[in-house]
């Protein structure tokens, strides 16, 4: 095995990107500007039903990447901003933070893999259940 071969990947992703999923806040366009990144963190291709599992697979570990990013706290008018004004408040904290963040995939340890057609049928299951036999 040569050297880079053990070393780890490396990729830089946007600061709203990032905080989307650190916060559990949509400071991207679409979620689909979140998916690159989460399926590197996965390692592996997602499907849009796992983005949310993955996310929250991922927050915790990129906050240990960049322990920094745990003051930044959502303001109240963000649920009522326009991207505009989203955009605007990002590029704000880009200029403490940076634009882009490196960023190395979850641990194995940290991530659970799931076939997506497998989770569709948990994800379908569960909801069929009625609220008495949960």
């Amino acid at each position: 095995m040569s050297e880079s071969d053990s070393a780890p990947q490396v990729r830089a992703f946007t600061l709203a990107e990032i905080l989307s999923v650190t916060t559990g806040c949509r400071l991207v366009r679409t979620v689909g500007d979140m998916g690159t990144m989460l399926c590197f963190m996965a390692g592996e291709t997602l499907w849009s039903h796992q983005l949310g599992r993955v996310a929250a697979e991922s927050a915790g570990p990129i906050l240990e990447q960049h322990p920094q990013l745990r003051e930044v706290k959502i303001p109240s008018w963000i649920e009522q901003a326009t991207q505009e004004e989203i955009d605007t408040w990002v590029a704000g904290l880009a200029r403490r933070y940076g634009d882009t963040l490196p960023l190395t995939p979850l641990a194995k340890a940290d991530h659970t893999s799931i076939d997506p057609v497998d989770e569709v049928r948990m994800i379908k299951k569960q909801a069929q259940r009625k609220p008495d036999d949960q």
